[in-house]
């Protein structure tokens, strides 16, 4: 249909028509664009390491963790008595660090010492050259 109006056309019987031509994506891919798939996605992978003959340790359990800090042998009360320490110890360091914070902000910055305007010592030893020194109060006055 599109084909036969271009014909008609005398204006664009012979120009290309591929940009009035609708596109179409091809649904099959070839061999190759598929052996290009696979291989772009198996390097995605994340690549083995080294092979060993043993396996990784276990981690320990939550009864052996226990066992190994003491805390498997306490009663309740001890136990709760221990996170409550906790608990207020982490307080305590916390709200220390947020003190600080709020007066770092109350206290003023470091100055740098002022620079004088007057001549320094080691002008002074420089001998002033008369010449000069003539055209400008000549200038001035």
């Amino acid at each position: 249909m599109i084909k036969k109006e271009l014909i008609s056309n005398d204006e664009l019987k012979d120009e290309n028509w591929e940009r009035f031509l609708p596109q179409f994506k091809k649904k099959v891919q070839s061999a190759q664009a598929t052996r290009m798939a696979k291989k772009k996605k198996k390097e995605q992978w994340k690549k083995k390491g080294p092979y060993t003959p043993f396996p990784p340790p276990q981690p320990l359990s939550k009864i052996d963790q226990q066992l190994e800090t003491g805390e498997y042998f306490m009663t309740e009360k001890v136990k709760k008595k221990q996170k409550v320490e906790e608990r207020n110890a982490k307080q305590s360091e916390r709200t220390q660090k947020r003190q600080e914070e709020r007066k770092a902000v109350y206290q003023a910055p470091e100055e740098k010492p002022r620079l004088k305007r007057s001549i320094p010592a080691d002008s002074a030893d420089k001998s002033v050259d008369l010449k000069m020194l003539k055209k400008k109060v000549a200038k001035k006055g």
